[in-house]
């Protein structure tokens, strides 16, 4: 409760677990959705890593390659079906 009054969100921890099930989804996908929501979730990741950085010294440009490397891969993960999915 707290975290939603100060206008921030504790992220649940990543697991291996749920990189696991990440993938079973993901390699099983029976809905359009499915694959909807597993991108979902990378991008989510993602935008986790990127509050992360914002405290830490490392310069942001080391990062910035790297984070955009992986939206490239998610982005090249999605399938020519969902793409065309406008409803």
């Amino acid at each position: 409760m707290a975290s939603s009054y100060f206008g921030k969100t504790d992220p649940m921890q990543w697991t291996s677990s749920m990189d696991e099930y990440l993938e079973t989804l993901s390699g099983n996908r029976e809905l359009v959705y499915d694959e909807l929501f597993c991108h979902q979730v990378r991008l989510q990741r993602i935008a986790a890593e990127v509050e992360n950085m914002s405290g830490t010294d490392v310069p942001s440009t080391f990062y910035v390659a790297a984070l955009r490397r992986k939206m490239n891969e998610i982005k090249a993960g999605v399938s020519p079906s969902l793409l065309q999915n406008r409803e």
